[in-house]
């Protein structure tokens, strides 16, 4: 039977295994397991007595299997034990990524606003186009055409006919009033006043006599005669203020031939298109690369058609664009040849934004507001109207028309009085222009500038102001004159 030398003799034997394995964890840890160890392995008390007391003469092979089964217990309990420390380390991990998050420093909801929630689309919103509705143009257009021998007599009937499709749905008659008036002039040597702007009082009648245009017999084209004689059909058809709120729009029909020759006629057409009147050009096209240069110069711009059956599309286009301008003291938005339905005027003094916004009802005579800014574009343009105006200094600070309104969790964009919608929201707009750390509504700041981004930049963007206690320059727009916007009076 096992007793005290049983254990005796295997205490001997773990400082030879020991020193066998040349292991330094081996010795204390197989001390634990030894009794396990033991129990498991041994067949018969007779065995590890025998192993005890006669180490040299044991079994080698029972002696190193008894080892090794120690050894790979050690070894896997040692790998688990690794493995619940990585599974620790992990977690521990993970918590402090979660605290990091949450303790990160974010704006309060004082500063950002509540947050909306939207269940249907937005609609975008663009800057207001011009309007154009052929039936509703209300203005007095002088028709100027040569009848050279330049022009042939197909081109001459290619002429009448595009006339009657661009005037097809035009009101005419006469008198004052949301219609327009036509008169006729044609050129050649000499011009002729052929129809004068108090003839004719429908588009049949207009029609029917442009059809009886005929040729002459004269080689030159004289297209200075041609306006001189338009320009006095204006002053004759307008007596004594008669329709002064009406454009002014010449169009003109020309043959681009070699026998013509518009050298004369462009400081003449300056001259005009300088005093507000419209020109609209026409072109017969015969492989005449200067006199085709020079009549597009003589255009308005972006008022030149080379003539094709359709072109009376875009001639009515013309039109339309020639019929939508601004008031006295406003300034029509534009990029490039186009012309927007908008019409911007520098406020004067500074006012807070609150004061600003009745200030620019007041000088449109409440149908004007602060500026709306929907595009990279009209911004450039407001920032280059500063730049040109003498009253104002650098670095430029203005109201537009963006406010945060606190009931409905959003911006929103200023609009005519009467509008539908009464206001634009921000959201339904693709462009922003926010300063760096805005928008913050801090301190009640719900009203919105357009200053420098820093001290050093010379870009301009937007950022968030008291709407009482800050004084700033301010932008106005209103509404341009167009076909479904008639303007009585434009001398404001």
């Amino acid at each position: 039977m096992m007793g005290t030398t049983d254990h005796t003799g295997v205490s001997c034997w773990i400082s030879t295994m020991a020193s066998t394995l040349d292991k330094n964890y081996i010795t204390s840890t197989y001390e634990n397991e030894l009794p396990r160890v033991h129990s498991e392995s041994t067949k018969s008390d007779h065995t590890y007595c025998y192993i005890a007391d006669n180490p040299d003469a044991h079994n080698e092979k029972e002696k190193s299997a008894v080892e090794k089964g120690a050894v790979d217990k050690v070894r896997k309990r040692s790998i688990g034990g690794g493995i619940v420390l990585l599974l620790v380390l992990l977690a521990i991990i993970l918590i402090v990524a979660i605290v990091l998050i949450v303790a990160l420093p974010r704006k309060s909801r004082d500063e950002e606003g509540p947050r909306p929630s939207f269940t249907t689309p937005i609609p975008r919103y663009h800057e207001k186009e011009c309007a154009c509705t052929p039936s509703k143009l209300w203005l007095d257009v002088v028709v100027v055409i040569d009848n050279s021998l330049s022009m042939s007599t197909e081109e001459l009937d290619e002429a009448s006919t595009n006339l009657c499709k661009v005037f097809a749905q035009v009101t005419i008659t006469q008198g004052e009033g949301h219609h327009s008036r036509v008169g006729v002039v044609t050129y050649g040597i000499k011009a002729d006043a052929m129809h004068n702007l108090t003839e004719f009082y429908s588009f049949h009648q207009f029609c029917n006599r442009i059809s009886k245009i005929r040729q002459k017999n004269e080689t030159i084209s004289n297209l200075k005669e041609g306006l001189e004689k338009a320009e006095q059909m204006f002053r004759d058809g307008r007596p004594d203020g008669f329709r002064k709120n009406v454009k002014e729009v010449i169009m003109i029909y020309a043959s681009i031939d070699w026998w013509t020759n518009f050298d004369d006629a462009e400081p003449l057409a300056d001259r005009m298109k300088i005093s507000g009147k419209e020109i609209i050009v026409v072109g017969f096209f015969h492989n005449n690369y200067r006199a085709y240069d020079l009549i597009r110069e003589i255009a308005s711009d972006g008022f030149y058609n080379s003539f094709n059956n359709d072109c009376y599309y875009g001639i009515q286009h013309d039109l339309c664009a020639a019929n939508c301008f601004c008031r006295r003291n406003w300034l029509q938005y534009t990029t490039g040849t186009k012309r927007f339905g908008s019409c911007l005027r520098i406020g004067a003094g500074d006012l807070s934004w609150k004061m600003a916004k009745q200030a620019c009802l007041q000088i449109s005579h409440e149908s004007g507001h602060l500026a709306t800014v929907f595009e990279k574009a009209k911004h450039d343009f407001i920032e280059w109207m500063y730049g040109n105006d003498n009253t104002t200094e650098w670095p430029y600070e203005y109201h537009i028309g963006l406010s945060y309104d606190i009931n409905h969790s959003d911006y929103f964009w200023e609009q005519p009085v009467g509008s539908d919608p009464a206001r634009i929201p921000l959201r339904g707009i693709d462009f922003r222009i926010w300063s760096w750390g805005y928008p913050s509504l801090r301190n009640d700041a719900y009203c919105v500038l357009t200053a420098l981004l820093y001290t050093a930049s010379d870009e301009y963007g937007w950022k968030n102001v008291h709407c009482e206690n800050e004084y700033r320059r301010y932008i106005c727009q209103m509404n341009s004159c167009d076909t479904d916007n008639y303007c009585p009076n434009i001398e404001e």
